[in-house]
């Protein structure tokens, strides 16, 4: 979508990991097999990975940073934190 909106000046920022290893997935996934279970799904990922929880919020909270900090600068908001 981010390429398909760039001619129009229109930005986006997408985090949409499609598969996030997090604990929901063990209550129908045996512990033992929980690996060998979700490992197929990196195939669809472009990195080839699963998102792991970590790497989210990071992705997150850089987007969100960013985007305050390029807010206060196009509005002329100086705020020191």
């Amino acid at each position: 979508m981010a390429m398909e909106l760039a001619d129009s000046n229109i930005r986006l920022n997408p985090v949409s990991p499609a598969l996030i290893k997090t604990p929901i997935y063990q209550t129908f996934i045996k512990s033992e097999v929980f690996d060998e279970t979700l490992n197929p799904f990196n195939q669809f990922h472009p990195i080839g990975r699963i998102a792991a929880p970590e790497k989210v919020l990071i992705q997150l909270n850089f987007y969100f940073t960013t985007t305050q900090v390029g807010l206060r600068a196009r509005f002329g908001i100086l705020t020191l934190e």
